[in-house]
């Protein structure tokens, strides 16, 4: 039985490798492109990432980001936080769910509201636009 199971996670894994990219999933830095809507991406490498240093490379491309905070609930996580454009400040605080930073490594929902071909977002606070 424990083979068995080896084996079909092995399978998993490699069949997850070879379709990764193919779905839509990466990191931070400069990707092939993003579509309009939704996109699930990787956060950035080197370091956490102030949300707006974050989207600061899309222009006016991009609508809302959102980012799982997977700290216990007794932590205060265990919820959904949010970045959005064109509100006000106290919408975006941590207060009421606002992401104060993207962490390294993490999963990034984009919202798009119109489709970029090589955009390029930060790994660190120190990245500049290209």
């Amino acid at each position: 039985m424990f083979r068995k199971g080896s084996v079909v996670a092995a399978t998993t894994l490699a069949l997850a490798a070879i379709l990764g990219g193919s779905l839509g999933l990466a990191t931070a830095g400069t990707r092939s492109s993003l579509v309009a809507g939704q996109n699930v991406i990787g956060g950035p490498l080197k370091g956490d990432v102030a949300p707006a240093k974050f989207v600061s490379c899309l222009g006016n491309s991009w609508t809302a980001l959102y980012i799982w905070d997977n700290r216990s609930a007794e932590q205060g996580g265990q919820r959904w936080q949010h970045y959005l454009k064109g509100v006000p400040d106290y919408v975006n605080s941590s207060a009421t769910g606002g992401i104060v930073v993207v962490p390294r490594l993490a999963g990034v929902y984009l919202f798009m509201s119109a489709a970029m071909s090589s955009p390029f977002l930060p790994d660190s606070n120190a990245d500049t636009c290209p």
